[in-house]
């Protein structure tokens, strides 16, 4: 689909396979040990303007700096490829259950349980 609005440029909805084909290598090279898909793009319900949603994982002995950099670095490659914004979601934060606050609990399940409603698809 392409948008014609006046004063926009045309820009393509990609589909599942094309995002796992261009975010897959990217993820590699940065560092990223996992990488999902997930959102309206995963849904098929995306517009011309939606942004792409990730669930992403880094290796287990990554130091808190590599940590940072892979992330900065899979954000901003993954942002540039495909000229949208990009949302990122650590796999730990889907995984891990730290102490914390009731409303930050409530709204990390409530997140949760949305994303489980919906088609998740690993791109590596």
């Amino acid at each position: 689909m392409i948008s014609t609005e006046l004063g926009h440029t045309p820009k393509l909805i990609p589909s599942v396979e094309e995002i796992g084909d261009i975010a897959a290598p990217i993820a590699r090279q940065v560092g990223a040990s996992e990488l999902y898909l997930f959102g309206s793009m995963a849904r098929g319900t995306a517009k011309t303007d939606s942004d792409i949603d990730f669930i992403y994982d880094v290796p287990q002995n990554a130091s808190i700096e590599e940590r940072a950099r892979i992330s900065r670095q899979l954000r901003m490659s993954l942002r540039e490829v495909f000229n949208r914004d990009i949302d990122m979601v650590r796999k730990s934060y889907l995984t891990t259950s730290n102490t914390e606050n009731p409303l930050a609990k409530l709204i990390r399940q409530s997140f949760i349980k949305s994303i489980n409603q919906h088609p998740i698809y690993r791109i590596m």
